[in-house]
């Protein structure tokens, strides 16, 4: 598996970001050229794929200075998955084409998705994704083509229960919680240190990625480290 970003100014988000993927053992592959537009992302994105497909069978996309990976993770084998988010941005009005579901985190957020390298290529492709001017909004845009395919069947869900993606935009401090993994009494007697993860309490879940969208405050990230 290898993940994808982009990274136009590099800066000490963007390598902690990078940093968190490959202590972890990931391939990052870093999509670098000059920013003109949206469109131009998408683009990009979509031939840095196929470049990937020649050598990998899956991927994870992820935005490149706002996102953290706290912990080792798997994508389906078998559809794309997306990232969720509580608010339907960047047109509200696409909510009611969403299915129903008890979770908070049920609109689609562009900053994260991964599966198998062959169906993002067939999702773009299919559903124009490649072929939009500079200035779209991105967000907008997968968000409109996720909706189409999924009303035809294509392989692709959202990730309400939070389990490989979490956003933390509009994030209310009691929905989450800072847990250890219990290695045992004698590391906790020797006074070796307990790896910490952001646990999400609604959903139960520990998410692998953490996408701080929306300008979200990130100290967290000091005690997880």
């Amino acid at each position: 598996m290898i993940v994808v970003t982009n990274i136009y100014s590099p800066n000490a988000n963007t390598k902690q970001t990078v940093d968190s993927f490959e202590r972890h053992g990931y391939e990052v592959a870093v999509n670098s050229n000059r920013f003109q537009g949206n469109g131009q992302v998408l683009r990009e994105l979509l031939a840095c794929y196929k470049r990937a497909a020649t050598g990998h069978e899956k991927f994870v996309y992820t935005d490149g200075a706002d996102t953290f990976c706290q912990r080792k993770f798997e994508v389906p084998a078998d559809h794309i998955l997306y990232s969720t988010e509580k608010a339907c941005y960047p047109h509200p009005e696409l909510a009611k084409q969403y299915k129903p579901t008890k979770s908070k985190w049920k609109y689609l957020n562009g900053g994260g998705y991964g599966g198998p390298l062959k169906l993002i290529i067939e999702f773009m492709e299919r559903y124009g994704l490649d072929k939009h001017a500079n200035d779209v909004n991105g967000q907008h845009e997968q968000m409109v083509a996720f909706l189409q395919a999924e009303k035809e069947g294509f392989p692709i869900k959202l990730d309400t229960k939070c389990e490989v993606f979490q956003t933390m935009a509009f994030a209310d401090p009691n929905e989450f919680e800072v847990v250890t993994t219990f290695v045992g009494i004698e590391n906790t007697l020797a006074g070796i240190p307990q790896p910490l993860y952001l646990k999400n309490k609604m959903t139960k879940t520990i998410p692998a990625i953490l996408h701080f969208n929306g300008l979200t405050d990130m100290s967290i990230l000091k005690e997880l480290k």
